[in-house]
């Protein structure tokens, strides 16, 4: 049984994954040869109470991050303060151990921060991934994709704001393509945020998040063969197979997702972040620089 240890309860992502683990009065645990063991709360002890009283008890409850290094197997960084933005703060000791870490979306509110946790991995050779979980759509036929010959164009459908919910339907278009961003323009407006994405092979992406429109994720993808149409509706679905990459990447080192895929998907947030605000095409390469 492996033991894992969450840092952050401040998110719905907490009990998501603690049913996924754990399991509850009701359910079952969906993965059943590892366990959320020790959990630290930060200054949310009473979100803590109120999923120990919703899901059943953790082991133990821990202080401080040194607690948790020697007690568990892997961790689990989503605390949710300031939208993530004391992801690389969190992540920090646990790389520097050596240690699996999984770090929740998205990854750093700074697109440097992202490169040095990458970095900070390579050189301790911890293994470390982070994504949205629409990474892992249970929907996705990867096999109606390749059919489709050359891709052309690709059009994700999301719901909220553009960073950091926007990074669902940007993570999506991940799971079509693995083709690296090269432009992006972002048409910021009231209700709704449209941008374009160019790529290396000449493929092209629309990426909408929508908050005058139902909750709902939909992909289009279009080729030299037709088309491909499918919706993200399976919540636990997707969290679930993005903990059983987790529970893979602890068992073989071996991380689910690329350093250049969850960095690809910061530098199209952040370019979309620059567009709008000023107005113009934003180039990936004024993003990331030296560092990819």
């Amino acid at each position: 049984m492996l033991r894992i240890g969450m840092v952050g309860v401040n998110t719905y992502h907490a009990e998501a994954f603690t049913r996924i683990f754990n399991g509850s009065e009701e359910d079952a645990p969906r993965i059943a040869d590892a366990r959320i063991t020790h959990v630290w709360a930060g200054d949310y002890p009473d979100r803590l109470a109120e999923l120990e009283l919703m899901l059943g008890p953790y082991d133990a409850h821990v202080h401080t991050l040194t607690d948790l290094i020697e007690q568990v197997d892997g961790v689990l960084i989503i605390d949710d303060t300031g939208l993530g933005a004391r992801h690389t703060e969190l992540a920090i000791p646990f790389l520097q151990a050596g240690m699996p870490v999984f770090v929740d979306k998205p990854m750093t509110t700074e697109y440097a921060d992202a490169v040095r946790l990458f970095d900070l991995a390579h050189e301790h050779i911890a293994p470390l991934f982070s994504s949205s979980a629409l990474r892992f759509p249970v929907e996705i036929d990867q096999d109606a994709i390749a059919a489709l010959g050359k891709l052309s164009s690709i059009v994700s459908i999301g719901p909220g704001e553009w960073f950091n919910y926007g990074v669902h339907a940007v993570e999506v278009v991940g799971t079509v393509t693995e083709d690296r961003p090269e432009t992006v323009h972002r048409f910021a407006m009231p209700e709704k945020d449209i941008a374009v994405v160019t790529y290396d092979s000449g493929l092209t992406a629309v990426i909408m998040t929508l908050r005058d429109a139902g909750y709902l994720f939909k992909v289009a993808v279009y080729g030299e063969h037709g088309s491909y149409t499918f919706s993200v509706d399976d919540g636990m679905g997707f969290y679930t197979n993005e903990m059983a990459a987790l529970v893979e990447m602890i068992r073989t080192g071996v991380p689910p997702v690329t350093r250049h895929q969850t960095l690809d998907v910061l530098a199209i947030l952040h370019a979309g972040n620059r567009s709008a605000d000023e107005g113009r095409t934003v180039h990936i390469d004024e993003i990331i620089g030296g560092n990819a």
